[in-house]
């Protein structure tokens, strides 16, 4: 049973950072495109930030997530499952006003680099280290549908919320600054 309740935990936490995650990536465009052109119904910069921002952070990714992963051979996969919640974390911070704008790109990119690789590929190591191989293949096609559906949720969740609404669980409004 305790195996269970580490996995369910997991669960939880796997859907939980992918639905915050995927909640406010794509209203940060609509925020880019307030912070750099207001106003404008359309902003080509907003655009090119954004997808400048995710070419870069998905090369970071490619070269942070297997150190990561080596650090957690040593340190543990617990411990260094609270590298990427955190780290995804450390960006709004720095968006509480527009003088930080560019700064919350630069901080978005640096922990996405860590954060969204190495949550998933730590996960199922953990799951891996937990569950007999028999059940396996099950564990990690449940937890990747329950990872797959936080991400759905978010994004569906930032199209149809208000970007107000998307951050109002942040102590601050980025449009507003």
């Amino acid at each position: 049973m305790e195996m269970a309740d580490e996995l369910g935990h997991l669960l939880v936490f796997g859907f939980l950072f992918n639905l915050g995650v995927y909640m406010v990536a794509p209203a940060m465009t609509d925020v880019t495109m307030d912070a750099l052109c207001p106003g404008q119904d359309e902003c080509s910069l907003a655009i090119y930030l954004t997808g400048l921002q995710q070419a870069i952070t998905g090369l970071g990714a490619l070269v942070a997530t297997p150190i990561v992963g080596n650090l957690s051979d040593k340190y543990g996969r617990k411990a260094l499952l609270l590298l990427p919640a955190t780290a995804s974390i450390l960006p709004l911070a720095c968006n509480r006003t527009k003088a930080f704008f560019y700064a919350y790109y630069i901080t978005r990119m640096v922990t996405a680099m860590v954060a969204e690789g190495s949550m998933h590929c730590l996960s199922l190591a953990y799951v891996a280290d937990k569950v007999p191989p028999s059940r396996r293949a099950a564990a990690f096609g449940v937890f990747s549908g329950v990872c797959l559906a936080g991400f759905v949720a978010g994004t569906v969740a930032a199209r149809f919320l208000a970007v107000q609404s998307t951050f109002q669980a942040c102590p601050f409004d980025p449009r507003t600054g």
